[in-house]
């Protein structure tokens, strides 16, 4: 349980991966260590020069800001349109499904996708009262012929439901053929006539999304909807009754149905909003159906063990809901009725293990090279186009068909889960010199992922993603697959070649920045194979059978864990654990089937009722199988959840092992002794939870506390090793082995992971709620109480008046007011606006002193100095008003000089 890694250990066999040959079956390549060093430094190379971009980048950059603008705004006036035609498709918010800092990265251009959610068919309701909404039931795939995994049908109940009767078939199920067709035919009205909404004050607020700041992502959306409508506030124009919504007269529009979204191809008629951009804009469209829960059949996050480091993650990222679009499932995979057939997204968990890592780790990074190689090979970006840092090129003069950004995402995904030891060893090889390592990988399980048409996704384990996620949503050919394997084994080869024979030239004197960029790497390097020696060492010695925990009458502690058990768990530890715990019960309550056992698992769990899921004794039973059921799969390899995941070596050798006639019958002897093995196991499980319900102590405990639930949970795990020594001990002892040092290494890191998730983020959303209270009822100036926010630290209130000191600063127009619009929209078909107001640019020029003679500023200022002024003022006056809390802005004004008012 406590036994102490060894420094070896924590300097990491995992941590040396990076300086080794790498071999990779799939391109048949081997690339020694020298290789994969100067692979390093050059993709290092490539991946700055590719975020910093050139010098002349910065106008272009606004020229595409400004598209996006125009773009967004004309989305918006397209999507209001069609739900003012037809209210079914009203969505409050539009979701971008990337997130902020992957909109626009350097060297490409802005990606328009947005997910409009039908909110009168989803959950959780953006109004609680918002008067009679129909009840979808949802019926998932489970491989069968009704329904493949990874997608599921809707069946639409209750008051309200005859509304749709035009969108369901003879079963009662929701056709998503029919619901895109017309919102095709909406979309394509909006288009063609200038009707309303033609400025954004006609837009109903309450029911659809007309204000710039309500285009959110898909992370924000999720916690939008958790708050009460009094409690949220969204930024608009300061113009609203002056700004028009862009024409789509000036647009040449092309609307295009596919699967699973509908594609906009805006050609811009008027030079003025296209500026310097001659090409179309591609807009995507996608429906959804949203829901709170999380999808029974999959087996994310349960299949991730509590020993890897990223489990908390993984925990939380389940819990943020999924939605169902109108993508039907590829030709081959059989289904009964294909038109009712809607696939599951889960985009915002997959934003949240997207965002977890910042831009400059080493998850990010890899991501990143993998774009840019994505990019070269589809023909969107050339070597020249990379200034001189550019990939090899390739004999193959064709472009990538078939792969896919999210085929990327996935196998990324994977590579992060892999778990070869514990979480000091998974951090030693997420360096920065394992950059060229992890980038290798991919690409050969890519090849052999598209070889063999089979990968599956990462949150279905029967869902293959070689089919149904791939480049432009097209279903493509067995050619297709096979040129983009040859395009890639090139490409591969290419690497190969140049590492082999190119010598990476010395740093460029003048290159400090790269130079400094390589010095923090290597420092990074050390500090986290320093942390792993700095936990080594701070690890409990190897403990023997007498140290371990008890189980006597219970006198020295309520649940029998005795002092000696106590000494081997720290509290810190425990803590930990518990966290775990309760992330899992939450995942749990969210699935779609709150009593979700694991599907090895037979016997008493099957009969239960739900008095029995509001029992507390069952959430310890659900825990108490889950943890059995990971041990079973790192014991006995099962790992039934990966299965198609990735092909090695190890696997194609028993693939090869098992088509080979043995004539003394040992393959089939060894496959009947690990069947044994896992039917003796379950039989012993299915004993432990019987006498987990019968017991009396734990019957009685309070297991609502979350130290007396982990303890629980540990006495019956022990009290499985010790009692069982046969069945349940050679499978459970290395996964708790493993647990224990994880909930070392990884309890230093449990009070950032709160202050981030939990204690600053329901602190600040409880004064902001109160600050949108307040306002709504009048009761307080939104100016006067947004200072008053500010001068208290609170950063929601610092980040709104900073944008609105922007507006004042980057007004050129000389307005006497200049000011942020702040939407509330408490109660449907209610719609508040309030402006906050401050100085603008000629109201700053009364505020300077008066000029000295001794001054080296020119009387006659530019509009440019003057805004800069006027920042500078404000920047001031908020740093006054953090310093005292009586102070603000207008009693600064009022308590100016005389002399100054006069000038």
């Amino acid at each position: 349980m406590g036994s102490r890694p060894s420094k070896t250990e924590a300097g990491g066999c995992l941590g040396r991966r990076g300086q080794t040959e790498i071999k990779l079956p799939g391109a048949r390549l081997r690339f020694s260590r020298e290789q994969v060093l100067r692979l390093n430094l050059h993709l290092t190379r490539l991946e700055q020069h590719n975020n910093h971009g050139e010098v002349g980048d910065v106008s272009r950059e606004r020229a595409s800001a400004a598209v996006e603008v125009v773009v967004e705004r004309l989305v918006q006036r397209l999507v209001c349109g069609a739900a003012t035609i037809d209210s079914r498709f009203c969505s409050k918010f539009l979701a971008t499904l990337d997130g902020v800092r992957d909109r626009n990265k350097p060297g490409e251009g802005p990606r328009f996708e947005y997910l409009v959610r039908l909110d009168v068919l989803s959950t959780p309701a953006v109004y609680s009262d918002c008067g009679v909404q129909p009840t979808c039931r949802i019926v998932e795939g489970f491989g069968g012929d009704g329904a493949p995994q990874g997608f599921a049908k809707i069946r639409i109940q209750g008051e309200g439901a005859e509304q749709w009767a035009e969108f369901i078939n003879p079963t009662g199920f929701l056709r998503r053929d029919r619901i895109q067709e017309r919102f095709v035919e909406l979309l394509a009205q909006a288009a063609a006539r200038a009707s309303a909404p033609m400025r954004p004050d006609q837009v109903d607020e309450t029911l659809m999304c007309g204000s710039p700041g309500k285009i959110v992502d898909v992370g924000i959306l999720e916690q939008l909807l958790k708050l009460p409508p009094d409690n949220q506030v969204y930024y608009g124009p300061a113009d609203c009754n002056q700004s028009r919504f862009p024409d789509p007269r000036d647009f040449r529009i092309a609307i295009v149905e596919s699967a699973p979204e509908v594609r906009l191809r805006i050609g811009f008629l008027s030079p003025a909003l296209a500026g310097s951009r001659s090409e179309d804009v591609e807009v995507k469209l996608i429906l959804g159906v949203g829901f709170s829960g999380w999808p029974e059949t999959s087996d994310f996050p349960a299949r991730a063990p509590l020993g890897h480091i990223d489990c908390l993650l993984f925990q939380k990222a389940a819990q943020t809901g999924f939605y169902l679009v109108p993508g039907p499932p590829h030709p081959t995979v059989r289904c009964d009725d294909r038109t009712v057939i809607w696939q599951i997204w889960v985009p915002a968990a997959e934003l949240t293990l997207l965002t977890h890592y910042s831009t400059s780790s080493l998850p990010s990074r890899v991501l990143s090279v993998l774009d840019i190689i994505l990019n070269q090979l589809r023909g969107r970006t050339s070597r020249q186009a990379l200034g001189g840092f550019g990939l090899p090129l390739t004999d193959n003069q064709e472009y990538l068909k078939v792969v896919s950004r999210y085929m990327l995402r996935t196998l990324l995904w994977f590579e992060l889960e892999k778990t070869s030891g514990g979480p000091g060893d998974m951090l030693l090889s997420w360096t920065p010199d394992n950059l060229a390592a992890h980038i290798l990988r991919v690409l050969d399980t890519l090849i052999i992922s598209l070889r063999t048409q089979r990968f599956r996704s990462y949150f279905f384990p029967w869902c293959n993603i070689m089919l149904h996620s791939a480049f432009s949503g097209q279903h493509h050919i067995e050619e297709d697959y096979l040129s983009d394997v040859e395009i890639l084994e090139g490409f591969l080869r290419s690497l190969h070649e140049e590492s082999s024979v190119v010598i990476v030239p010395p740093e460029d004197e003048d290159d400090v920045d790269m130079k400094r960029y390589l010095i923090s790497e290597k420092i990074e390097t050390m500090l986290i194979r320093k942390w792993g020696s700095v936990l080594a060492d701070l690890a409990p010695p190897a403990t023997t059978r007498s140290r371990r925990l008890s189980f006597g009458s219970g006198v020295t502690c309520p649940v029998t864990y005795t002092t000696a058990g106590s000494t081997q768990y720290t509290p810190r530890q425990l803590d930990y654990i518990a966290q775990l715990f309760r992330e899992m019960l939450r995942v749990r309550q969210l699935t779609l089937q709150h009593h979700n056992p694991p599907t090895w698992f037979q016997g008493p769990l099957q009969a239960s009722t739900p008095t029995l899921q509001d029992d507390p004794v069952e959430d310890l039973v659900y825990l108490l199988t889950a943890i059995l059921d990971q041990a079973k799969e790192l014991s006995l390899g099962e790992k039934n959840s990966t299965i198609g995941s990735y092909v090695t070596v190890n696997s194609r050798s028993r693939k090869r092992a098992g088509i080979k006639k043995n004539s003394r019958g040992t393959l089939g002897s060894k496959l009947d002794s690990g069947n044994k093995i896992r039917n003796n196991f379950d039989a012993s499980v299915i004993l432990l939870v019987d006498c987990v319900r019968r017991d009396v102590e734990t019957s009685s405990a309070d297991l609502s506390d979350d130290s007396v639930l982990v303890r629980h949970v540990l006495k019956w795990l022990y009290r499985g090793l010790d009692e069982d020594k046969r069945h349940i001990a050679p499978i459970l002892r290395p996964y708790l082995n493993r647990l224990f040092a994880a909930s070392h290494e990884n309890a230093w890191h449990l009070e950032e992971w709160r202050r981030r998730n939990d204690e600053n983020y329901s602190s600040e959303l409880r004064v902001l709620g109160s600050y949108c209270r307040l306002v709504i009822a009048s009761e307080r100036n939104p100016t006067n109480a947004l200072l008053d926010a500010v001068s208290k630290g609170w950063m929601w209130a610092e980040s709104m008046l900073d944008i609105a000191e922007y507006l004042v600063c980057s007004d050129m127009t000389g307005q006497p007011q200049v000011g942020l619009q702040l939407v509330f929209t408490p109660d449907v078909g209610r719609v508040l606006r309030h402006n906050i107001v401050v100085p603008s640019p000629l109201d700053e020029q009364l505020l300077q002193p008066i000029e000295s003679r001794y001054s080296t500023f020119s009387s006659n200022k530019s509009t440019y100095s003057r805004n800069k002024s006027a920042c500078s003022t404000l920047k001031m006056k908020k740093a006054t008003l953090l310093r005292g809390n009586i102070v603000t802005l207008p009693s600064l004004l009022a308590h100016q000089p005389k002399h100054l008012i006069s000038q």
